[in-house]
């Protein structure tokens, strides 16, 4: 038997119909969030700024693409692969790496409009 320590493993380049499948094989059971509300307070972790660790965003605090800024910082490095779960600070929920590194799978589509969204939370 192997066992998994499947708290740290990121998941990349994994179609979410073949985690469907996999996730009861593992017996793990997930449910995806809705983007316009559970991922977005999820990732802010009730705070008012745009991260959850304040106004800006810059490769110090998460992984992403440094060629592009945010605001007026500086441009940053662009490490050109995931880096390990924990590798930044957690939010105030304890969750790790909601800004970069990999994207945020859904239930629904992210809405530039949230006046349709649906307002009991649903996707």
């Amino acid at each position: 038997m192997i066992l998994l320590d499947i708290a740290n493993i990121k998941l990349t380049y994994i179609r979410r119909a073949n985690a469907s499948n996999f996730a009861p094989r593992i017996l793990v059971v997930f449910l995806l969030p809705t983007h316009t509300a559970e991922w977005e307070y999820a990732c802010r972790a009730r705070t008012a700024t745009p991260f959850h660790f304040g106004e800006t965003l810059t490769t110090d605090l998460a992984n992403y693409n440094g060629s592009y800024t945010f605001a007026k910082e500086k441009k940053g490095i662009y490490r050109k692969e995931t880096t390990p779960v924990g590798s930044f600070l957690p939010n105030g929920f304890g969750l790790y790496d909601m800004h970069g590194n990999v994207w945020e799978w859904c239930e629904d589509h992210d809405r530039s409009d949230l006046s349709k969204a649906p307002k009991d939370g649903s996707a």
